[in-house]
């Protein structure tokens, strides 16, 4: 069984135990404090607020391995994340950990510099998009505002009859800013 190697303080409850193994079904009698991988999620087995259950304690992470079976001193590697927003561990052929130097080329690449020629991976890490439902409704009502039409909420914000309406807030306070200069001018 491999090392578990923790560069900050953990405490865990009683009888805590992790089942490493990526896991189809939670298990059926879990003890409290109980954690199991299943998808790519952490889950603990706890009570919060008065309810016990299975916990999410991550989200899921997006994963790229690039396979180095060159020997060079700089690797590149193409992720494709869209995003500057992620960890990587780089590896030689034998499966050591190593330290390199980065340089960020843009959203979806990055090159690794070291000292010498080497092969081996790199694994890349990245947050995975969250993915809200989509909810939909022919109105919305509050105390101030009254709004027909088809409201869509989603991951990608809020919008009504298919147009962004912070989009269109924001498109609104310019137009008044835009008067106001143009009127006490």
């Amino acid at each position: 069984m491999p090392n578990l190697n923790l560069r900050t303080k953990l405490k865990v409850g009683t009888g805590a135990s992790l089942i490493h193994n990526d896991i189809t079904d939670f298990p059926t009698s879990p003890q409290d404090g109980e954690m199991v991988m299943k998808n790519g999620i952490l889950y603990v087995y706890s009570t919060i607020d008065g309810i016990t259950t299975w916990f999410p304690l991550t989200n899921k992470k997006a994963l790229y391995v690039h396979q180095q079976s060159t020997p060079s001193k700089k690797w590149t590697i193409d992720h494709n994340f869209n995003t500057q927003d992620f960890g990587y561990f780089v590896y030689d052929e034998s499966h050591n950990l190593l330290t390199s130097n980065n340089i960020v080329l843009n959203d979806n690449t990055f090159v690794l510099v070291f000292h010498q020629e080497l092969i081996g991976m790199v694994v890349v890490v990245a947050n995975s998009e969250f993915d809200a439902p989509t909810l939909t409704s022919n109105s919305i009502t509050t105390d101030a505002i009254v709004v027909a039409g088809t409201v869509e909420i989603n991951s990608s914000g809020i919008s009504l009859d298919n147009e962004n309406i912070l989009d269109t807030i924001q498109q609104a306070k310019d137009e008044a800013v835009q008067f106001s200069i143009i009127f006490n001018g």
